[in-house]
């Protein structure tokens, strides 16, 4: 279900995303108890990163639990964690922020790290 009712794709959908990417903290695989923007993250990507990567579910305890998070932690590479109906609604709507793409790890197809590949493991 929409969080947001049938609001269709109009502008004031896009300024309503804007204004939530700017004010929104998400959890992540990196901030501990703390919520972290947009911004935070990339200032915490691995050298090479070109996207913003986020897993969606029902909580963070189940989030954290999942395999697919293996290959990321293996990386060094934070993803963002999606726990709130609202977080995926507007990632669903928002293809990049700052020049890097949102990629839902979700949606594993295999070479998510194709377009990163000068990721680097940071020690």
């Amino acid at each position: 279900m929409n969080p947001l009712g049938s609001i269709g794709s109009n502008v004031t959908t896009i300024y309503l995303i804007f204004y939530l990417t700017l004010t929104f903290r998400f959890k992540s695989t990196k901030s501990g108890k703390e919520y972290a923007s947009l911004d935070e993250y990339i200032t915490r990507m691995v050298s090479g990163q070109d996207s913003i990567y986020f897993l969606p579910g029902d909580s963070e305890e189940s989030v954290l639990k999942s395999p697919l998070l293996k290959k990321f932690e293996k990386k060094n590479v934070e993803v963002l964690l999606l726990i709130d109906p609202i977080d995926e609604f507007c990632m669903q709507h928002l293809s990049e922020y700052d020049k890097y793409k949102l990629k839902s790890i979700s949606k594993e197809d295999g070479g998510l790290f194709e377009n990163d590949s000068q990721v680097k493991k940071k020690n």
